[in-house]
């Protein structure tokens, strides 16, 4: 089984990155496209930080759990199932 090639999509809101990912669905089958969402990685509501006001602010970088993240990543790149 050949390595995993990994690409990071990212940009602003608005930007195509949804438009981009639905083409590219409906190019490769699922056999050959794992799309994985960084939204999928938020910390539980009760482990989020309030921002200076007091509010949930989920676009604080300490929203996502980096460590799952990168340790899924590293997994799909070694070739594991997540």
């Amino acid at each position: 089984m050949p390595s995993p090639f990994i690409i990071g999509i990212v940009g602003g809101s608005a930007s195509g990155k949804t438009w981009l990912l639905n083409e590219l669905r409906k190019k490769y089958t699922e056999e050959k496209l794992c799309i994985i969402s960084q939204d999928d990685y938020y910390k539980p509501v009760e482990e989020q930080e309030k921002d200076e006001h007091g509010f949930l602010n989920f676009d604080l970088p300490s929203a996502i759990d980096e460590n799952a993240f990168l340790n899924d990543l590293l997994h799909i790149a070694g070739g594991r199932e997540v």
